[in-house]
């Protein structure tokens, strides 16, 4: 049986520039998986263009594009809140798992229409959804803060990563629609470790790290060095910046979410791990 893969020409919003402008829109930034909603299929697509039969929750963001009279959705598919760290709970979900899935439409296909202004639509939108659902629509509205200097920005991505969120994403007023150059720029809370080197890949450009001088709790890739130069590292301490701690389900430490190799800390002797 063939899968359904939706066309990848279909254009995704990418990510470019690293300034931000004011004033602009502040946007959590969900832990999830990006989707896509295809009115004419009737479908969620995943970036990998592959269709997420499991989500019957297309029957609500039908009603929804039909009354903005758009084709494709854009939102963020997340399970449960959408907190730092649920996407691995919904990777690891069972495809019966629908009832914990959310969808949080963050911008729709109408390129004529400012940002704002289509922010507003949807909002408008998923509201009259929610009175014909009786409000048991697992749709969300997005939470947004208007911020107009940096100072605001600092408030606001420490209120959204303090409730659980693992960042934000800013956009300006007007945007520029789903083109391949966009105005975001995203921003994630980032901690730092100090973890001693317990091994050197010698076929990849990766150390093993540890916390506790007996396990590896997470490998880093350290590019442009030689293996000899890898094993040489085997012993000392180097400091690393990652998004997040995993752990299982009894809640110990398993590793490190996205880590990136920062230097050697010559001045320590044993590891951090705060």
């Amino acid at each position: 049986m063939k899968t359904e893969r939706l066309d990848i020409r279909v254009p995704y919003p990418e990510i470019c520039g690293n300034l931000i402008t004011y004033p602009c829109f502040v946007e959590a930034k969900y832990d999830g998986e990006m989707g896509i909603y295809v009115l004419e299929l009737g479908k969620i697509f995943g970036k990998n263009g592959l269709a997420r039969s499991e989500c019957t929750l297309t029957d609500d963001l039908k009603i929804v594009a039909e009354e903005l009279n758009t084709t494709c959705i854009y939102g963020e598919l997340m399970y449960r809140e959408g907190y730092a760290g649920d996407i691995y709970k919904l990777l690891s979900a069972s495809k019966t798992d629908d009832a914990n899935l959310r969808f949080v439409p963050f911008d729709f296909a109408a390129l004529r229409i400012a940002l704002i202004d289509r922010k507003q639509m949807l909002n408008e939108a998923i509201d009259k959804l929610m009175l014909i659902n009786n409000n048991i629509s697992r749709l969300r509205k997005i939470h947004c803060e208007w911020v107009t200097n940096k100072l605001e920005l600092e408030e606001t991505f420490g209120m959204f990563t303090a409730v659980g969120y693992e960042g934000v994403v800013c956009k300006g007023p007007s945007g520029k629609g789903f083109t391949t150059k966009t105005s975001w720029v995203k921003l994630k809370k980032k901690y730092t470790a100090d973890l001693r080197v317990i091994s050197a890949d010698p076929t990849q450009q990766r150390i093993g790290l540890t916390h506790n001088d007996q396990s590896e709790l997470c490998g880093c890739k350290v590019p442009n060095i030689s293996y000899s130069e890898r094993m040489a590292l085997v012993g000392k301490i180097v400091e690393i910046q990652y998004l997040q701690k995993l752990t299982d389900a009894t809640g110990v430490l398993t590793g490190l979410r996205n880590p990136v190799f920062l230097r050697v800390r010559e001045d320590k002797t044993t590891v951090s791990l705060k």
